[in-house]
């Protein structure tokens, strides 16, 4: 287990065995009895799913809190989800790359791209993808 924050008696943490996509930390409380998930990505800054894995629902303000704490070390998150999984979960998933960062695309959007597979680059911060259809490799860094 990975520790990337903690805030009052929160730990949020990368689990090292085990993991599995969509990326996601596990925060949890050990005192109030509860653990959520929460989903992030390389390819968008903000989070895209939380999911209470037991317990009661925290109160909002400590659900809140826990996002901010993943944004605010979502570096740490990316590498350390990498390090573990060895995947940034991109695989036949549609991206498009603007003024050298990558976001997420969907098929038949003009100038996306189809990605067979990508790895995590933490010193650059950046995803090195390689494309369907293509021997090229697109390095783009991520929002």
């Amino acid at each position: 287990m990975s520790i990337i924050a903690k805030h009052r008696g929160i730990e949020i943490v990368i689990r090292t065995r085990d993991e599995h996509c969509e990326p996601h930390v596990h925060a949890y409380h050990s005192e109030q009895g509860w653990e959520l998930r929460v989903f992030f990505s390389y390819i968008s800054d903000e989070i895209t799913d939380v999911e209470l894995l037991y317990g009661r629902s925290p109160k909002k303000n400590s659900v809140q809190a826990v996002m901010n704490k993943v944004i605010d070390h979502l570096d740490k998150a990316r590498e350390l989800f990498w390090l573990a999984v060895q995947t940034v979960c991109l695989e036949n998933k549609y991206i498009i790359v603007v003024d050298g960062v990558v976001y997420a695309a969907q098929q038949g959007e003009v100038g996306a791209v189809r990605v067979t597979a990508a790895r995590y680059i933490s010193a650059a911060k950046s995803i090195e993808v390689e494309l369907y259809g293509s021997s090229a490799r697109l390095i783009a860094k991520c929002p």
